[in-house]
């Protein structure tokens, strides 16, 4: 009898856990659906996904570039010889090498806008004489400007203005004063211009720029003389962009 009983004992507790696993599998069974909408819903709040970083277009022009030219320079020198007396005027042409390089700056819209320094070799020195003036020179050899820049991209052009200061060793002396001293001019310079893009890394130029070194009174034959000195130059240029 004990015995009987001792193996109900052993049988009743396998068969009850086995109920209650079949029922917790079933619970589980109706409850997964519920568990994975709700496991969803606060995913679906609580994760944050980052919009995509805007995309900023960058002008083809700005940066650094450098360029070589050849320009067509004429040279202008008035000197006022006094009253009853026309003035003496003597223009020069020629074609002459320079170098320019610059930062462009990007903007608003189409807008470009940005910084240019060049340098021009005004050519050699000549000499005149007059009858009221006598003998005198005009000595030289550099010509240079810095600049402020600023155009409108239209495609593959820029259509700019630029204005800035001007510097030149470039001047007039009387034959008698023999020494060597280089005097150095200040003066303005304007212009204005298109460059062409050939790709991303070249344009080409074709430009004017007119520049004023002011009066300025030198002494010929004994008497001061006003002496007005100009420069007008047409380039061509090949630009090089980084």
């Amino acid at each position: 009898m004990s015995s009987k009983t001792g193996r109900l004992r052993a049988i009743t507790p396998n068969l009850f856990n086995a109920h209650a696993v079949l029922g917790l599998l079933a619970a589980a069974a109706v409850g997964m659906p519920t568990v994975a909408r709700a496991a969803d819903t606060i995913a679906a709040r609580d994760v944050f996904v980052p919009a995509p970083p805007a995309i900023t277009e960058t002008s083809r022009w700005s940066g650094i570039y450098v360029g070589f030219g050849l320009s067509g320079l004429i040279r202008d020198t008035r000197i006022d010889k006094g009253a009853g007396n026309p003035s003496f005027s003597q223009g020069t042409a020629t074609i002459t090498p320079s170098l320019y390089a610059g930062y462009n700056f990007d903007g608003p819209g189409s807008l470009v806008w940005g910084f240019e320094g060049d340098l021009t070799y005004s050519g050699k020195g000549t000499t005149f004489t007059d009858p009221v003036l006598g003998t005198f020179q005009r000595k030289g050899r550099f010509m240079g400007t810095a600049r402020v820049r600023a155009g409108i991209e239209a495609g593959n052009a820029l259509f700019y203005g630029t204005a800035g200061l001007a510097l030149t060793n470039y001047e007039i002396r009387p034959s008698t004063v023999t020494n060597n001293d280089v005097n150095w001019r200040a003066g303005v310079a304007v212009g204005a211009g298109i460059e062409y893009a050939l790709n991303d890394n070249w344009s080409v130029r074709g430009e004017g720029i007119y520049t004023h070194f002011g009066k300025k009174n030198i002494t010929f034959a004994g008497t001061s003389r006003e002496v007005k000195d100009r420069f007008g130059q047409v380039r061509i240029g090949f630009t090089r962009s980084f």
